[in-house]
């Protein structure tokens, strides 16, 4: 049974693994998110796996007394990532090969190696938030929800932003101001494949610890000029203990601060 939940104007509906209709939802709200986009789209029989094991979460506006799908969020225990073996898994009609959550896990632990400096407890692998329903808050609504059911167990999130294409920049800076605002930071970045064989993305983090600034800061843009040069002065700056806190739309610029 699915658990529903009411906040803000929004209602909130944790998907159960084997409510077929409402894990098709997932994959239509995941479809409508991500089909301008860079990410590709998870499939219907990883979402089970990923509500079995985690959380997904819909939501809904209100059009009367209708409930109409906005957008989804997903949460796994990284470790569940780590074991996720799609042979196991009843594809159907899906090639898993292609399932984002399959090319991540086969990527292993080395895309996650720097997260000892942030947490030494429980991580939380933030699959993905797409919405239906964009430049109207709902997303900053659904995150929020989310992060205060995780902010309970008190663990570190970490999530994949896209950053460049081969050789374009192509930062997802809606993304980037979303995530900041609610404590992520810019951590690292990580060549493919990650969810696909040709997209870079950078790794955000919402640390469980306690960070104390040192001093420093730089501000870069993340959108202009070649991305090769900036994806290394990223690599740098993180390398020098800062982390990207801040992002502004308008001018292009992450702010770097040293921890």
């Amino acid at each position: 049974m699915d658990i529903e939940v009411l906040d803000r104007g929004m209602l909130y509906r944790k998907i159960h693994p084997k409510d077929e209709e409402s894990i098709i939802e997932a994959s239509n709200q995941e479809r409508a998110g991500f089909e301008t986009g860079l990410d590709p789209q998870e499939m219907p029989p990883v979402l089970k796996y990923i509500a079995e094991k985690g959380d997904i979460y819909l939501q809904y506006k209100f059009a009367g007394e209708e409930e109409i799908a906005t957008g989804v969020m997903e949460i796994l225990p990284l470790e569940d990532l780590f074991s996720f073996d799609p042979s196991r898994i009843d594809s159907g009609e899906y090639d898993l090969s292609l399932s984002p959550l399959t090319i991540l896990s086969g990527a292993g632990k080395n895309v996650f190696r720097d997260l000892q400096r942030f947490s030494n407890g429980d991580v939380l692998y933030h699959h993905g938030i797409a919405m239906s329903e964009k430049g109207k808050g709902y997303g900053t609504l659904l995150l929020d929800f989310v992060l205060k059911k995780i902010a309970m167990g008190r663990a570190t999130v970490v999530c994949f932003i896209d950053a460049a294409d081969n050789e374009t920049l192509l930062p997802n800076e809606i993304s980037f101001v979303l995530h900041t605002k609610k404590g992520f930071v810019l951590a690292g970045v990580v060549d493919p494949p990650v969810y696909d064989q040709k997209i870079t993305y950078y790794i955000f983090v919402r640390p469980r610890k306690k960070m104390a600034r040192t001093g420093g800061r730089v501000l870069l843009n993340l959108a202009e000029g070649s991305a090769r040069d900036t994806l290394e002065k990223v690599r740098e700056l993180i390398s020098e203990g800062y982390l990207g806190v801040s992002y502004s739309k308008e001018t292009h610029e992450m702010d770097f601060v040293r921890f």
